[in-house]
């Protein structure tokens, strides 16, 4: 048996970005997956998704100057300096 990761972040590319938000979203909801990241590098945003009960809830869409705070990691994540890692 394998272990569900805690947290998924995914990286969208215009090649993959609606399979990202459909097929693997649901899976990683079905799976058990506690938080799911889909970052958006172009527009740079970040949507956040947490499990609450047996499915994901929309905690928000973030952009640089924001914070959020992932249950998962327990911390506040600055969205400024996960975009200023790619640069």
């Amino acid at each position: 048996m394998s272990e569900v990761p805690a947290t998924v972040i995914e990286v969208l590319s215009p090649s993959t970005a609606q399979r990202d938000k459909t097929e693997k979203f649901d899976l990683y909801e079905s799976q058990g997956v506690d938080e799911y990241w889909l970052v958006e590098p172009r527009d740079r945003l970040i949507e956040i998704y947490s499990r609450e009960g047996g499915s994901f809830r929309r905690v928000g869409v973030f952009t640089p100057g924001q914070t959020f705070t992932s249950p998962v990691l327990d911390q506040s994540i600055d969205v400024t300096g996960i975009f200023e890692l790619g640069e």
